[in-house]
């Protein structure tokens, strides 16, 4: 009688299937692994139409506030935690309108 699969392999001749074997190791080393591996939690400050973040590290953002006109400029205030490059991250939190009301609007021009 013939057995689909390799030759040379039986499969009367494990206790278990390998397939299920792998499957239990892999189980055994996902719930070994650390639930959560990130350092530090990155958060994110809101003003006017854009957010900005740390998220790539080095520094940390203690405050932002401003909507990102001349009249009221974006202030962010940050606190270095090392002595290397860093980089600030913005995006947008509002509709982009290149001509529409800062602070209502993302329209590229920021002052900060």
């Amino acid at each position: 009688m013939r057995f689909p699969g390799p030759a040379g392999f039986s499969s009367t001749r494990f206790l278990f299937p390998p397939g299920r074997i792998r499957r239990a190791l892999l189980l055994a080393l996902l719930m070994l692994a650390p639930h959560h591996a990130a350092a530090d939690e990155v958060k994110v400050w809101a003003a006017g139409a854009y957010s900005f973040s740390d998220e790539l590290g080095g520094f940390h953002i203690t405050g932002a506030s401003g909507i990102g006109t001349k009249d009221d400029p974006f202030v962010i205030t940050e606190e270095l935690t090392s002595s290397t490059p860093v980089t600030l991250t913005i995006r947008t939190t509002k509709p982009i309108q290149a001509f529409g009301k800062a602070g209502e609007f993302a329209n590229g021009m920021m002052y900060m």
